[in-house]
This record gives structure tokens, C-alpha cells and sequence, in this order.
């Protein structure tokens, strides 16, 4: 199929260092890319603090309404969903032959709680399962399953206990020269290693499933988009990083 459109939904980052710009900035990384955006919240953060207010479920249907009549999404990527109210009403408007990769941000790189109700409840699980690739990283993982401390096999498999169909999970939180992610689309799972950067990054996880989201509108399969967008993600991590060298370097 030929290029389509990808619905992105999500806070609104007033620095764009994560967020539904960040988003935004992933797809643009793939050339021409047809979007539209579903702001959920407005937020006032920056890399260490974070103010959210939810957008209320009459504007968030307004957008909804504007979106699917005028564009035809093929592909929906969700990062910030503030709460069950906001949650069904997605889960009741997306169409079921949209594909949907979530992000699952349950809380700000600061520790801010970005999901008000209990990520471990039903309504939080249908998403799970209606999910057509969820991209945890390793606290989300733990705090979607209840598991902690037990290795990232174990998540993966409480995961799909949950009915997760597809998983890439994130290993930026773990330790090592390598990063190593997971992505369970046979068994065993496909490992996708990048050497581990230095510094502190905001929004890889907005930018990375944005990206899946960018090659799947395209036709692209789900193996070859997810190793695509893994290989650009890391790209911009390194023009990051030697963006910040040269500065230091003045």
C-alpha cells in the first residue's frame, strides 16, 4: 500500500522535547509524512519537573469528530493518555482495523504520574489487547504486570498474559554498554542491540514508536519497520550527543 496517515495522540510538550511535537519531529525524519495530532493534556515540564491538566472529554471528542472527517488514518500512535475517561472514548471511536501502537506513558521522565487511574485495571487492559504493538520500557513493563524484579523474559510473558499480541520492550533503563530491546513477534524474541549512549535523553520513547508508526503507514512489515525505526532512533541519539560535545567544546 502507498503512503497513508498516522494519527498521533498525546500531551503537548511546550519545549517539544517529548510529546506530541517530538512526535511530530520523528515523522519528519521520514521525508514527506501525512499526520494529524489528538491533544490529550497541556503540560508545562521541563527535563526535571512536570505540571499536567487533562484535556476535558468534550474537547478530546470535538478533535476526534474534526480528525475522522477530514483524514482516514491507518495507523494511530497513542503516548500520554491521562485517564479511563479519555481511554474509553478512544478505545469506543478508533476504528478496529486502525492499527494502534501505544506507548504506554504512565509517568514523566520527572516522576510525574501521567496516568491518573490504575494502569493494572480492566479498562487499561483492554487497550493492552486491542493494541496491535505496545512499546514498554522496563518500568512500565513492571508496572503494567505487577512483576518486579525478574528478568525480561518473565515481563514479556506477562505481558502477552495480559493479551499483548506484538511487544518491544525497552532496555534503556537497564545496565550496560549495550542497549538491548526486545521485540516479540515470533519466538524467541528478536534482540535489537545499540551501543548505550551517554547523557540523559527525553522523549526516545515518543520518538521511537512514532517512527514504527511512520514505517507501518508506509506498508513496511512490522519486523522490518520496528529494525527501520530502531536504526534512526539511534541516529538522532547520536547527532544528539555529539550536538551537545560540540557545544561543550565552545
Amino acid at each position: 500500500m502507498g503512503m497513508t496517515s498516522v494519527l498521533l495522540i498525546g500531551g503537548w510538550d511546550p519545549l517539544g522535547r517529548a510529546g506530541l511535537l517530538a512526535d511530530q519531529a520523528a515523522l519528519q525524519r521520514l521525508g514527506r509524512q501525512s499526520f494529524s495530532a489528538l491533544v490529550t493534556a497541556q503540560t508545562a515540564q521541563d527535563d526535571g519537573t512536570m505540571r499536567l491538566w487533562g484535556e476535558p472529554i468534550s474537547r478530546l471528542r470535538l478533535q476526534l469528530e474534526i480528525i475522522f472527517k477530514e483524514t482516514q488514518p491507518s495507523v494511530v500512535k497513542s503516548g500520554m493518555i491521562v485517564d479511563e475517561q479519555q481511554l474509553g472514548l478512544l478505545l469506543d471511536k478508533i476504528p478496529p482495523d486502525v492499527e494502534w501502537i501505544v506507548d504506554p506513558v504512565l509517568r514523566s521522565s520527572s516522576g510525574q504520574a501521567c496516568y491518573l487511574d490504575d494502569c493494572q485495571g480492566e479498562m487499561y487492559r483492554a487497550l493492552l489487547r486491542r493494541a496491535d504493538l505496545i512499546t514498554p520500557n522496563l518500568p512500565e513493563a513492571e508496572a503494567l504486570t505487577g512483576m518486579t524484579g525478574v528478568a525480561r523474559e518473565d515481563l514479556l510473558d506477562g505481558l502477552k498474559t495480559l493479551g499483548a499480541r506484538r511487544i518491544l520492550l525497552k532496555g534503556g533503563h537497564g545496565q550496560g554498554d549495550h542497549v538491548e530491546d526486545l521485540l516479540t513477534t515470533s519466538s524467541p524474541p528478536k534482540t535489537l542491540s545499540q551501543p548505550r549512549l551517554p547523557g540523559r535523553f527525553r522523549g526516545t520513547g515518543c520518538r521511537l514508536a512514532s517512527l514504527v508508526a511512520g514505517y507501518r503507514s508506509q506498508g513496511i512489515p512490522w519486523v522490518s519497520a520496528v529494525n527501520q525505526a530502531h536504526e534512526v532512533h539511534h541516529q538522532w541519539l547520536q547527532e544528539r550527543v555529539t550536538s551537545a560535545s560540540r557545544s561543550q567544546s565552545k
